[in-house]
């Protein structure tokens, strides 16, 4: 019979619900517990669990009133006595009760948050080391009691980018993102999600729609990047990519924010310089460092920009949709430049039309995306 949990009482057998019994009857707690291989303190409060629940029970049977009843007015039973002469005890019984269960839920639901927030917290420390099957796995052992914890789904659709399965992460970002299309729906209409209660937190934490869809479209850009990237590797720009993803060593960068931004671009200005004397072939080679978010990735725009080629900017307009803080604040920068966009824009909006995510056209999405809606 477990110890940290409450006990429901109604799935014990006969006789693991005797040595309750036996001690309510005045048996001694010492023989009662040794007999049934369980400490004293553990039947105790076995006991204290059955009472407290006969008590619940009991409260759920007695109605108290809607509306607050005066001491001396009538009860509103009908006995025709003063309601401090006759239920008013019972109903305050009935409300502390209810008080204190409603506690004991709350306290019970932040002990079970606190634990799920370390739970997230180890399963993205997987995914930051690299691990990604046993990060995996351990979410989706979670994911088996949260289901609706988007988080959960978010660490397992990125490991799956990150580790080269594209069509998996795809289908978890699109699928999430009709769930949460529905789940905004319904909380616009009742106020709350449909796994919690009313006025209380849902345990689990949604996404909201435009998370997914911006998820969903690194994906797919993720795919079209791995396509692009040659058979044939330029040893070169190989060696200068790998130096350029030394930003993401934290033994060597261990610096973060502006100040971490600061170091890496002073320590490696050289590479970035060099990889934009080489031309638009490093662009392939580059492309896939965007999709994931990462020190290396914030360079990208800035190697981007000094191309006027359709490649170059479509790939500074996806960056600018996937919602990464500096780089697409970075990619927008670039593209504000009229002498650098409007070029693209006149020659190329047929490659622009035929193109996007998979194709703006096909049934995925029916309409191009914008961040603002």
């Amino acid at each position: 019979m477990g110890d940290s949990n409450r006990l429901q009482f109604n799935m014990l057998s006969e006789a693991e619900f005797e040595p309750i019994l036996q001690l309510l009857q005045g048996g001694d707690p010492d023989v009662i517990a040794q007999n049934a291989g369980i400490t004293k303190e553990q039947l105790f409060r076995m006991r204290d669990d059955l009472l407290a629940q006969a008590e619940r029970e009991r409260a759920k049977v007695l109605k108290v009133p809607p509306v607050k009843v005066g001491r001396n007015d009538p009860c509103p039973c009908g006995s025709g006595k003063k309601y401090k002469q006759c239920c008013l005890e019972k109903h305050e019984t009935v409300r502390q009760t209810n008080h204190m269960a409603e506690a004991e839920n709350l306290k019970a639901k932040q002990k079970e948050q606190d634990k799920l927030i370390k739970c997230i917290e180890k399963a993205f420390g997987l995914l930051s080391s690299q691990q990604y099957d046993p990060a995996i796995r351990f979410a989706s052992k979670l994911i088996t009691r949260y289901p609706n914890e988007d988080r959960l789904h978010d660490i397992i659709a990125t490991c799956h980018l990150y580790a080269g399965d594209f069509e998996k992460a795809i289908e978890i970002n699109e699928r999430r993102l009709e769930v949460a299309k529905s789940e905004k729906s319904y909380f616009i209409e009742h106020g709350r999600y449909r796994d919690s209660e009313i006025d209380k937190p849902a345990l689990s934490y949604y996404y909201p729609p435009q998370t997914w869809l911006q998820k969903y479209w690194i994906a797919l850009k993720a795919k079209d990047y791995q396509a692009l990237f040659p058979v044939k590797e330029n040893t070169k720009i190989m060696a200068l990519l790998k130096t350029l993803q030394t930003a993401d060593d934290p033994n060597k960068f261990p610096e973060k924010h502006s100040q971490g931004l600061e170091l890496r671009q002073k320590v490696l200005r050289g590479t970035l310089e060099k990889l934009k004397a080489l031309g638009p072939e490093v662009i392939p080679y580059i492309l896939s460092l965007t999709c994931k978010y990462s020190w290396a990735g914030l360079f990208v725009p800035e190697i981007l920009s000094v191309y006027k080629t359709a490649t170059a900017i479509r790939a500074l307009i996806d960056i600018s949709m996937f919602g990464f803080g500096y780089a697409s604040g970075a990619s927008l920068n670039y593209l504000e430049n009229k002498v650098l966009l409007l070029p693209y824009l006149r020659i190329n909006m047929l490659h622009m039309g035929n193109s996007g995510p998979g194709n703006f056209r096909q049934k995925r999405f029916v309409q191009p995306y914008s961040p603002t809606k």
